[in-house]
């Protein structure tokens, strides 16, 4: 199978594929991401390395400017107007260590921002919906 997640300007999107026959055990296992995430000291330094590899390549992009650009014409008081992407000094820099570890944030805001009510699935399988249903509710009841 695969997987992969994306960060948008409101939300988190986070997807996988896998055979049909994988399903229900795939469904599981994705559900303990949320319900008992490991949340590591080493995989935020490996996900901080990847947000300031996207910066990096993103330097040159001009849509990244002229996006920024607009973002830079708002008012500063609202979130839009707030630098939309990260790198190792946003990240990890100094400023960013007087907040904490990294590693200590990301658990902290995960467990204030994601909690089932701001949080909706979507399954697709070949498997009637009935017994989708069913699967939904064993993994994430």
């Amino acid at each position: 199978g695969s997987s992969n997640a994306f960060t948008g300007m409101e939300s988190t999107g986070y997807h996988f594929g896998v055979n049909a026959n994988a399903l229900p055990e795939a469904l599981g296992r994705f559900a303990s991401f949320f319900a008992e995430p490991l949340l590591r000291e080493d995989s935020a330094r490996r996900e901080m390395q990847a947000v300031h590899s996207e910066f990096q390549r993103n330097l040159q992009s001009d849509q990244r400017r002229i996006f920024q650009l607009l973002k830079s014409t708002c008012d500063p008081a609202h979130p839009f107007s707030k630098f939309s992407t990260g790198s190792l000094e946003t990240l990890g820099g100094a400023a960013a260590a007087a907040r904490g570890a990294p590693h200590e944030l990301v658990r902290s805001f995960f467990e204030t921002h994601y909690e089932p009510r701001r949080m909706t699935l979507c399954v697709l399988g070949q498997q009637p919906l009935d017994e989708l249903e069913e699967l939904v509710g064993k993994s994430f009841a």
